[in-house]
């Protein structure tokens, strides 16, 4: 028995349609992909190299692509033109945990700071650079330890970037001419930052200074 008054047809809401991806977005999901796949491929050449050095290098190229193309994934999920650094670190020492020894963890200390795609990128290489030099100089081969990626804002304006260890400290003799570092001071430079590498004996700890 129907009761008047009253519509029995069910009630349906009407959803807006789903924003289209933009040009930017769809060009840094094919650039994600793209590294991502190129990563891989380094990542499988890598093991088939029996030379110790060799490999070495190409497992360096390796995370330093893994690391741009994690910022584009970041720009293609978030809304504009910045990307979330505390997210991003986050997500970038998962990915380094993986290319270092189980048993040295990874940890990370960020807070949510928006940034552009170049800065995102440039501490993204710097961090790849000193997480992977903390995994293989600072702790003994079955030595267990942590390296901590650090980012908080200062009082007086700006945020300080850290990434230490509590390992055996800086080793006498190291070059420091290498790519890597050569890659360290420029990453420095073009943020525009003032950095350092503390020995804490024990542990490495490097310093720097953002202006944003």
């Amino acid at each position: 028995m129907m009761m008047a008054g009253h519509d029995m047809h069910p009630q349906i809401a009407v959803l807006p349609p789903l924003a289209a991806p933009s040009a930017a977005d769809e060009a840094n999901h094919r650039l994600a992909n793209h590294l991502q796949m190129l990563s891989a491929l380094i990542s499988a050449e890598a093991r088939s190299i029996l030379d110790v050095e060799g490999r070495a290098v190409l497992e360096r190229t390796q995370q330093r692509l893994a690391a741009i193309g994690c910022v584009h994934r970041h720009l293609y999920m978030s809304e504009g033109a910045q990307i979330d650094l505390g997210v991003y670190l986050e997500d970038l020492g998962e990915q380094l945990a993986q290319s270092c020894p189980a048993h040295h963890a990874i940890m990370v200390e960020a807070p949510s700071v928006p940034v552009s795609s170049d800065i995102a990128a440039s501490c993204g290489i710097l961090t790849t650079e000193l997480v992977m030099n903390a995994c293989k100089h600072a702790y003994g081969l079955e030595e267990q330890g942590a390296i901590t990626i650090s980012l908080r804002r200062l009082p007086e304006g700006g945020h300080e970037f850290r990434v230490e260890d509590h390992g055996r400290g800086a080793q006498s003799g190291r070059k420091r001419d290498g790519l890597g570092s050569r890659l360290i001071d420029a990453t420095v430079r073009k943020l525009q930052a003032c950095a350092v590498m503390e020995n804490m004996r024990p542990g490495t700890r490097f310093r720097m200074i953002l202006p944003f």
